[in-house]
């Protein structure tokens, strides 16, 4: 990997950049390297877990999902971050700035998809109102029923759910190919 890597945007924020309509403040959602997250650990005004606040009244709240690019048995999300900074153009990544981050690249609508849903199988206890966590939910699922929309149901279809193979999804000789 080379050492110029930038972080990898995700989430709804990430999201917003290809046209996903909200207006909710949420946090932004970053996979950076060790190294990054502990400089902003040390720059932010609250740490909590994995978010960093900065600014006090209405901050901006980055959640940290840390790539170990050292690692000689990569989890998917340091996975997703050497995919998004080696395979830049053959996926088709941008890149946008960021206020306090600077340079970062948005990855692909296939991969935020295949992140939703990992996310709408189970309703994650993220509060302590069961009515709540259901709202969260719900957004979840209309997050990925968009997404889903975006990219064409049947291509989703045959890359998620095509057996022909004896295995899920054609073979590929890209990382993602349409």
């Amino acid at each position: 990997m080379t050492e110029q890597t930038k972080p990898v945007l995700i989430g709804s924020s990430a999201l917003r950049v290809y046209g996903y309509p909200t207006d909710e403040n949420t946090d932004i959602d970053l996979i950076v390297t060790k190294e990054k997250a502990q400089g902003l650990a040390l720059e932010c005004d609250k740490k909590v877990s994995t978010l960093c606040f900065f600014g006090k009244n209405d901050p901006t709240v980055f959640d940290l999902n840390v790539a170990d690019i050292a690692s000689d048995n990569p989890d998917s999300t340091t996975k997703i971050y050497v995919m998004c900074n080696e395979y830049f153009e053959e996926l088709g990544c941008c890149e946008i700035e960021i206020p306090i981050i600077g340079s970062v690249i948005i990855a692909p609508l296939e991969i935020l998809y295949a992140i939703k849903k990992s996310h709408i199988h189970r309703i994650i206890p993220v509060a302590s109102s069961i009515r709540e966590n259901i709202r969260v939910w719900k957004k979840q699922v209309y997050m990925y029923l968009w997404m889903r929309d975006q990219i064409g149901y049947k291509w989703v279809d045959k890359v998620m759910y095509d057996n022909s193979n004896g295995r899920y999804g054609p073979p590929r000789e890209t990382p993602i190919e349409k």
